[in-house]
């Protein structure tokens, strides 16, 4: 496997270590913990494939477990980013649930031995046959501290395609899910998805989920959206593109 202009097998641990430790964020599952850097980027990259194919163990269990009892799923975050066609790494995977059927979720993952709990959040698991984290986003849950923005019900946003069977945010509402969570890679990951859906993109289905008076999210997403064709234009002239 090639990324980035090196072969895997071309890296130990050591390099690996010093190219990529930016990119990839330490998990609490011990046996990952051990494993080379090499390795768990190997595992990454392979999880990235997979997840472009349509294909994840993780989600595959935890819509096997959501379906028991009835509780609906969407997915939303990095996956669906690599969903809507930016193939970058990401090493968990973050569901949207809703708050009439998050605690009834918990608790059967807690009472199965393929997961465990984590202690760090209300709602975090490790899938352990893959080491995976699992994120629920939570409906009636504050967005981001300090902003008046709550996490809707999974049934009030557009959809996209589907993973392992659970349905995907749409694009505008992951770019709204983006814009609201500010950082620095929220906002590259909203160039991105500009940059691959320039003729899709409307900023007035983004704009209508915002509040009127926030100035502030609705010009950061015009400015970004107002960069994207000079930026496809500098991969042009000048490579660097995907």
């Amino acid at each position: 496997m090639i990324c980035f202009g090196f072969r895997i097998s071309d890296l130990n641990d050591r390099n690996a270590q010093l190219i990529f430790a930016p990119a990839l964020r330490m998990t609490t599952v011990q046996h990952l913990e051990t494993q080379p850097w090499a390795s768990r980027l190997q595992g990454l990259l392979s999880a990235v494939n997979d997840l472009t194919q349509g294909s994840d163990e993780t989600l595959r269990a935890l819509r096997q477990e959501a379906d028991a009892i009835g509780a609906p799923l969407l997915l939303v975050g990095g996956v669906a980013v690599i969903r809507h066609g930016y193939a970058r790494t990401t090493d968990d995977r973050d569901a949207l649930v809703s708050h009439r059927h998050a605690p009834a979720l918990a608790e059967r993952l807690t009472d199965h031995d393929d997961w465990d709990r984590l202690e760090t959040r209300q709602y975090a698991f490790i899938y352990r046959p893959t080491g995976v984290e699992v994120d629920f986003l939570v409906s009636g849950d504050l967005m981001n501290l300090g902003s008046p923005y709550r996490f809707p019900e999974p049934d009030e946003l557009e959809t996209a395609d589907r993973l392992e069977g659970i349905p995907v945010v749409g694009l505008h509402d992951l770019i709204y899910f983006k814009l609201l969570a500010g950082r620095m890679r929220d906002l590259a990951d909203i160039m991105e998805l500009c940059k691959r859906h320039l003729q899709e993109i409307d900023a007035n289905k983004v704009f209508a989920r915002l509040e009127p008076d926030d100035a502030t999210i609705r010009e950061r997403f015009s400015e970004i959206l107002k960069q994207a064709p000079q930026e496809l234009e500098n991969e042009r002239r000048f490579g660097g593109g995907d």
